[in-house]
């Protein structure tokens, strides 16, 4: 199971082609295939489309069609899809309350507090950033940012504004202090410490 964490798509397929005949055109027994997840299958598309010069990137997000009434962790590409929801629109949609945060999760009976809501739309806006800049982290990657949010409901979107500096203060004074600021602004403002089980990326990985 350690494979799941290779970045690199050449790494990948030095994997692939290390069993059995060495050959990509071919069916392939259980035996020897490669442990991964939807990400390694993206990693390795956009090799695949890079290398024959054509544009793509990734997107991390939530995806809707897995299973009926949740959206469920998933990478996948730039791609217009209306069952694909990346992190930043997900976020915003729960920030304004036009969708419910306890439905994005990676998933449903997976019962960790990090895993899903809140904490879990912060993680794919922070990885749906690197993703755009062409750096697709593995799923559990982190660098240094710990998300430790409460159980209380955001309050409900600020009324609108002349202004964006009342705007802000708005939010501000309404927020309660478990209710989430902007992921970016959290991983830019604070050098808190990261729990020693936490990877930190300390260079950008996967990059294809």
């Amino acid at each position: 199971m350690a494979e799941i964490n290779t970045c690199r798509a050449e790494a990948m397929l030095a994997l692939l082609l290390e069993r059995g005949e060495p050959s990509l055109a071919r069916p392939r027994r259980a035996p020897d295939r490669a442990v991964g997840c939807c990400r390694d299958s993206t990693v390795l598309f956009l090799a695949l489309a890079r290398h024959k010069g054509f544009a793509a990137r990734a997107r991390v997000g939530f995806a809707a069609y897995f299973q009926p009434g949740w959206l469920l962790d998933h990478d996948w590409l730039d791609l217009t899809d209306d069952q694909f929801v990346t992190g930043p629109r997900a976020w915003r949609a729960a920030r304004a309350g036009e969708a419910d945060p306890a439905r994005y999760v990676v998933a449903p009976g997976l019962d960790v507090p990090a895993l899903r809501g809140w904490p879990y739309l912060a993680h794919n806006v922070l990885h749906d950033l690197a993703a755009l800049g062409k750096t697709e982290m593995l799923l559990w990657d982190g660098w240094g940012l710990q998300m430790e949010y409460g159980p209380a409901r955001c309050p409900s979107p600020s009324r609108p504004s002349s202004t964006r500096s009342a705007r802000l203060r708005s939010t501000r004074r309404s927020r309660p202090a478990s209710c989430p600021r902007s992921p970016v602004a959290t991983a830019c403002g604070s050098r808190r410490r990261s729990p020693a089980s936490t990877r930190t990326a300390a260079r950008p990985r996967g990059r294809t």
